[in-house]
């Protein structure tokens, strides 16, 4: 219990120092069985490579270049369940939120490799995330 009452404090430093979302969303997606259930190394590869793609077309639609990048933190959990990858995505400002729902399903279609997804707002205050990420 101590262990993880300090990692979570550690976590929530870590945030608040470093990530500042003021608009943003909570994106949880789940993969392909063939890759939502393996567990071997390849396989983050595979998935980083996945997400890499995934971003990029998202970056696309929203208009963004080579040079800008959408401010993001992304997890990908291998646990004793299905893969998944967890991100927080930040809404830009030319962008409203419907809009940036709109642009995420379409990234999510696009994708072969991902099938289903869960989105959720971000709120100024950053305790809830917090219990999404640990």
């Amino acid at each position: 219990m101590y262990l993880r009452n300090r990692t979570q404090q550690q976590t929530s430093k870590w945030l608040h120092t470093n990530f500042n979302i003021q608009r943003g969303i909570f994106l949880t997606y789940h993969f392909t069985d063939v890759l939502g259930f393996n567990k071997s190394f390849d396989t983050r590869l595979i998935l980083e490579k996945v997400n890499k793609r995934f971003l990029r077309k998202l970056e696309k639609k929203l208009g963004f270049n080579d040079r800008t990048r959408l401010n993001r933190l992304v997890f990908i959990e291998k646990g004793k369940f299905r893969n998944h990858t967890h991100m927080m995505v930040e809404t830009p400002i030319h962008i409203s939120n419907v809009g940036m729902l709109k642009n995420n399903k379409e990234s999510v279609d696009s994708n072969n490799k991902i099938v289903s997804f869960e989105v959720k707002p971000i709120r100024e205050k950053q305790n809830g995330i917090l219990k999404m990420i640990i």
